[in-house]
Protein backbone atom coordinates (compact mmCIF):
# COMPACT_ATOMS: atom_id res chain seq x y z
CA UNK A 1 0.00 0.00 0.00
CA UNK A 2 3.13 2.27 0.34
CA UNK A 3 3.69 1.83 -3.74
CA UNK A 4 3.16 4.48 -6.31
CA UNK A 5 -0.63 5.50 -7.54
CA UNK A 6 0.37 3.79 -10.92
CA UNK A 7 1.68 0.43 -9.15
CA UNK A 8 -1.73 0.44 -7.04
CA UNK A 9 -3.50 0.93 -10.21
CA UNK A 10 -2.06 -1.72 -12.33
CA UNK A 11 -2.21 -4.01 -9.53
CA UNK A 12 -6.22 -3.55 -8.96
CA UNK A 13 -6.40 -4.36 -12.53
CA UNK A 14 -4.53 -7.77 -12.28
CA UNK A 15 -6.73 -8.28 -9.22
CA UNK A 16 -10.26 -7.69 -10.22
CA UNK A 17 -9.38 -9.71 -13.59
CA UNK A 18 -8.44 -12.25 -11.61
CA UNK A 19 -11.79 -12.05 -9.40
CA UNK A 20 -14.15 -11.64 -12.75
CA UNK A 21 -12.48 -14.01 -14.87
CA UNK A 22 -13.14 -16.87 -11.25
CA UNK A 23 -16.70 -15.35 -11.03
CA UNK A 24 -17.74 -15.92 -15.01
CA UNK A 25 -15.19 -19.19 -15.35
CA UNK A 26 -15.64 -21.15 -12.19
CA UNK A 27 -12.40 -22.99 -11.22
CA UNK A 28 -10.57 -21.31 -14.33
CA UNK A 29 -7.59 -20.65 -11.71
CA UNK A 30 -8.83 -22.64 -8.45
CA UNK A 31 -8.77 -26.57 -8.82
CA UNK A 32 -9.62 -26.79 -5.09
CA UNK A 33 -13.57 -26.85 -3.80
CA UNK A 34 -15.91 -27.20 -6.35
CA UNK A 35 -18.15 -24.90 -4.07
CA UNK A 36 -15.90 -22.44 -4.02
CA UNK A 37 -15.77 -19.16 -6.35
CA UNK A 38 -13.07 -16.98 -4.63
CA UNK A 39 -11.06 -17.28 -1.46
CA UNK A 40 -9.15 -14.83 0.65
CA UNK A 41 -6.52 -17.45 1.63
CA UNK A 42 -3.56 -17.29 -1.16
CA UNK A 43 -3.30 -21.17 -1.39
CA UNK A 44 -6.33 -21.28 -3.07
CA UNK A 45 -7.23 -18.01 -4.59
CA UNK A 46 -5.66 -14.62 -3.61
CA UNK A 47 -4.89 -12.83 -0.38
CA UNK A 48 -7.34 -10.37 0.85
CA UNK A 49 -7.48 -8.82 3.88
CA UNK A 50 -10.48 -7.52 5.59
CA UNK A 51 -11.01 -3.95 7.46
CA UNK A 52 -9.77 -5.30 10.98
CA UNK A 53 -6.22 -7.02 9.46
CA UNK A 54 -5.51 -3.80 6.99
CA UNK A 55 -5.33 -1.88 10.43
CA UNK A 56 -3.24 -3.91 12.14
CA UNK A 57 -0.79 -4.11 9.55
CA UNK A 58 -0.37 -0.57 8.51
CA UNK A 59 -1.39 0.63 12.51
CA UNK A 60 -0.81 4.81 12.02
CA UNK A 61 -0.22 4.75 8.15
CA UNK A 62 -4.03 2.96 7.88
CA UNK A 63 -6.12 5.54 6.73
CA UNK A 64 -3.70 7.21 4.46
CA UNK A 65 -2.84 3.51 2.60
CA UNK A 66 -6.77 2.81 3.18
CA UNK A 67 -7.35 6.15 1.25
CA UNK A 68 -4.39 5.01 -1.39
CA UNK A 69 -6.24 1.53 -1.98
CA UNK A 70 -10.13 2.64 -2.86
CA UNK A 71 -8.72 5.89 -4.79
CA UNK A 72 -6.99 2.75 -6.87
CA UNK A 73 -10.23 0.64 -7.19
CA UNK A 74 -12.31 4.03 -8.28
CA UNK A 75 -9.65 5.36 -10.69
CA UNK A 76 -9.63 1.48 -12.64
CA UNK A 77 -13.55 1.22 -12.27
CA UNK A 78 -14.72 -1.45 -14.63
CA UNK A 79 -11.25 -2.24 -16.09
CA UNK A 80 -10.13 -5.64 -17.03
CA UNK A 81 -7.77 -7.12 -18.82
CA UNK A 82 -9.02 -9.80 -21.67
CA UNK A 83 -8.17 -11.26 -24.68
CA UNK A 84 -10.94 -12.15 -27.46
CA UNK A 85 -13.55 -10.90 -25.52
CA UNK A 86 -12.36 -13.03 -22.76
CA UNK A 87 -10.72 -12.42 -18.94
CA UNK A 88 -7.00 -13.50 -19.01
CA UNK A 89 -5.19 -15.04 -15.79
CA UNK A 90 -3.47 -12.71 -14.87
CA UNK A 91 -1.10 -13.43 -12.00
CA UNK A 92 1.67 -11.77 -10.14
CA UNK A 93 5.19 -11.74 -7.46
CA UNK A 94 6.56 -9.77 -6.02
CA UNK A 95 10.23 -9.35 -7.24
CA UNK A 96 10.88 -10.55 -10.22
CA UNK A 97 14.91 -10.74 -10.03
CA UNK A 98 15.48 -8.73 -13.21
CA UNK A 99 13.41 -11.06 -15.21
CA UNK A 100 10.02 -12.32 -15.69
CA UNK A 101 8.96 -16.17 -15.63
CA UNK A 102 6.67 -17.27 -19.13
CA UNK A 103 3.71 -19.22 -17.83
CA UNK A 104 4.83 -22.00 -19.95
CA UNK A 105 7.87 -22.73 -18.15
CA UNK A 106 6.29 -22.45 -14.45
CA UNK A 107 2.95 -23.80 -15.06
CA UNK A 108 2.98 -25.61 -18.91
CA UNK A 109 0.30 -23.88 -21.15
CA UNK A 110 1.65 -21.18 -23.49
CA UNK A 111 0.34 -17.89 -22.74
CA UNK A 112 0.85 -14.88 -25.11
CA UNK A 113 0.36 -12.43 -22.76
CA UNK A 114 2.89 -13.74 -20.44
CA UNK A 115 5.95 -14.29 -21.98
CA UNK A 116 9.44 -13.61 -20.37
CA UNK A 117 10.62 -9.68 -20.29
CA UNK A 118 13.02 -8.09 -18.87
CA UNK A 119 12.33 -5.82 -15.66
CA UNK A 120 15.31 -3.69 -14.61
CA UNK A 121 12.60 -1.60 -12.04
CA UNK A 122 12.89 -3.73 -9.00
CA UNK A 123 16.67 -4.02 -8.32
CA UNK A 124 16.07 -1.97 -5.16
CA UNK A 125 13.45 -4.57 -3.75
CA UNK A 126 14.17 -6.06 -0.35
CA UNK A 127 14.13 -9.81 -1.76
CA UNK A 128 15.97 -8.86 -4.89
CA UNK A 129 18.85 -10.99 -3.74
CA UNK A 130 18.73 -13.11 -0.58
CA UNK A 131 20.97 -15.88 0.84
CA UNK A 132 19.65 -19.17 3.00
CA UNK A 133 21.85 -21.46 4.55
CA UNK A 134 21.30 -24.35 5.65
CA UNK A 135 22.54 -27.67 6.97
CA UNK A 136 23.78 -30.31 4.89
CA UNK A 137 21.98 -32.84 6.95
CA UNK A 138 18.83 -31.02 6.64
CA UNK A 139 19.19 -30.33 2.62
CA UNK A 140 19.83 -33.83 2.57
CA UNK A 141 16.34 -34.80 4.55
CA UNK A 142 14.05 -32.58 2.85
CA UNK A 143 15.11 -33.88 -0.45
CA UNK A 144 14.97 -37.34 0.25
CA UNK A 145 18.85 -38.06 -0.75
CA UNK A 146 21.70 -39.03 1.19
CA UNK A 147 23.86 -35.78 2.43
CA UNK A 148 27.04 -37.56 0.72
CA UNK A 149 25.71 -37.09 -2.53
CA UNK A 150 24.75 -33.35 -2.10
CA UNK A 151 28.51 -32.40 -2.88
CA UNK A 152 27.56 -34.04 -6.43
CA UNK A 153 24.32 -31.83 -7.05
CA UNK A 154 24.21 -30.00 -10.01
CA UNK A 155 21.90 -28.28 -12.44
CA UNK A 156 21.02 -30.02 -14.91
CA UNK A 157 18.51 -27.98 -16.85
CA UNK A 158 17.47 -24.05 -16.84
CA UNK A 159 14.14 -22.45 -18.54
CA UNK A 160 14.78 -20.08 -21.22
CA UNK A 161 13.95 -17.32 -18.54
CA UNK A 162 17.73 -18.48 -16.50
CA UNK A 163 15.89 -20.14 -13.40
CA UNK A 164 16.51 -23.74 -12.62
CA UNK A 165 14.30 -26.32 -13.98
CA UNK A 166 16.11 -29.46 -12.93
CA UNK A 167 18.78 -30.48 -10.38
CA UNK A 168 20.59 -33.68 -10.30
CA UNK A 169 21.51 -35.40 -7.35
CA UNK A 170 22.73 -39.01 -6.71
CA UNK A 171 20.35 -41.10 -8.41
CA UNK A 172 17.76 -38.49 -8.34
CA UNK A 173 16.06 -35.53 -10.29
CA UNK A 174 14.27 -32.74 -8.73
CA UNK A 175 12.60 -30.13 -10.28
CA UNK A 176 13.43 -26.62 -9.83
CA UNK A 177 9.81 -25.72 -8.48
CA UNK A 178 10.37 -28.93 -6.36
CA UNK A 179 13.40 -27.99 -5.12
CA UNK A 180 12.28 -24.12 -4.34
CA UNK A 181 9.13 -25.95 -2.05
CA UNK A 182 10.96 -28.26 -0.25
CA UNK A 183 13.62 -25.86 0.64
CA UNK A 184 11.44 -22.68 1.24
CA UNK A 185 13.52 -20.95 -1.58
CA UNK A 186 12.23 -17.34 -2.39
CA UNK A 187 12.32 -18.35 -5.91
CA UNK A 188 13.74 -20.63 -8.55
CA UNK A 189 16.18 -18.39 -9.76
CA UNK A 190 18.93 -19.60 -7.19
CA UNK A 191 22.62 -21.06 -6.94
CA UNK A 192 24.41 -22.85 -4.18
CA UNK A 193 28.22 -23.24 -2.76
CA UNK A 194 28.76 -25.71 -0.10
CA UNK A 195 31.24 -24.53 2.77
CA UNK A 196 31.76 -27.31 5.68
CA UNK A 197 28.36 -28.59 6.80
CA UNK A 198 26.51 -26.06 5.48
CA UNK A 199 24.88 -24.76 2.08
CA UNK A 200 24.80 -21.34 0.97
CA UNK A 201 21.89 -20.48 -1.64
CA UNK A 202 21.92 -16.95 -3.47
CA UNK A 203 18.59 -16.66 -4.16
CA UNK A 204 17.18 -13.57 -6.59
CA UNK A 205 13.60 -12.77 -6.79
CA UNK A 206 10.73 -13.47 -4.77
CA UNK A 207 7.90 -15.63 -5.91
CA UNK A 208 7.00 -17.35 -9.18
CA UNK A 209 8.03 -14.22 -11.63
CA UNK A 210 4.41 -14.95 -14.03
CA UNK A 211 2.62 -11.84 -14.57
CA UNK A 212 2.98 -8.36 -13.02
CA UNK A 213 6.22 -8.00 -11.17
CA UNK A 214 4.99 -5.76 -8.15
CA UNK A 215 8.42 -3.93 -7.19
CA UNK A 216 8.75 -3.85 -10.71
CA UNK A 217 5.78 -2.01 -11.46
CA UNK A 218 6.36 0.64 -8.83
CA UNK A 219 9.84 1.16 -9.95
CA UNK A 220 8.10 2.11 -13.52
CA UNK A 221 5.53 4.26 -11.47
CA UNK A 222 8.14 5.96 -10.20
CA UNK A 223 10.01 6.52 -13.20
CA UNK A 224 6.70 8.23 -14.87
CA UNK A 225 5.23 5.19 -15.95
Amino acid sequence: ASFEPEALKAQTIAARTYVYRQIKQPQADNGSAEDITVSADPAVFQAFNNEKQRKEKWQDKAPEYEAKIRQAGEATSGIIVTKDGRPVSTPYSAVCGGHTSSSANVWGGDNSWLQSVVCKWDTEAPKYESQMILPLQEVASKLSVEAKSLPGMKITKKDNDGRVAEISVGEKTISGQDMRTALELNSTNFSWQIKGDEIIFQVRGYGHGVGLCQYGANGMAKAGY
